[in-house]
């Protein structure tokens, strides 16, 4: 069964709205959408993700990929919060370019608490702006 196209172009706008109001409008930004409550294993790196983003910085590319069948679920809201990331994913490549500068434990440790960090920062925000925005 495919995603019906109402549900496809909601989450379009929301994707368009935060992309503007992040300051992400000199990104491409694919949306990948996704039947069912959690991601399949080809689109996440979690076993119960309901989104995933994978941006490649340097590019100003980026991917959302959401599992649209979660009933108790906020479309927006999950487009935002993937959107955070996209927005705080340059902090994590910084991180990242430490690779074989520091040694693979070191870094290991940093990256698992930046993004343990990352995810409670953008949880936050997530709440905020949707606070702001109803």
């Amino acid at each position: 069964m495919a995603i019906p196209s109402r549900q496809k172009k909601t989450f379009e706008r929301y994707l368009h709205r935060w992309q503007a109001r992040l300051g992400l409008q000199g990104w491409k930004i694919e949306l990948h959408l996704y039947e069912g409550e959690i991601l399949p294993p080809s689109a996440s790196d979690s076993e119960r993700a309901a989104g995933q983003f994978y941006a490649w910085t340097q590019e100003r590319r980026a991917e959302v990929h959401i599992a649209v069948g979660q009933p108790t679920a906020n479309p927006e809201e999950i487009m935002l919060h993937e959107l955070l990331h996209i927005l705080l994913s340059d902090i994590r490549d910084g991180l990242d370019r430490l690779k074989g500068i520091v040694s693979a434990d070191v870094h290991g440790m940093a990256r698992g608490e930046h993004l343990d960090a990352e995810e409670v920062a953008v949880h936050r925000l997530t709440r905020a702006f949707m606070e702001d925005a109803n």
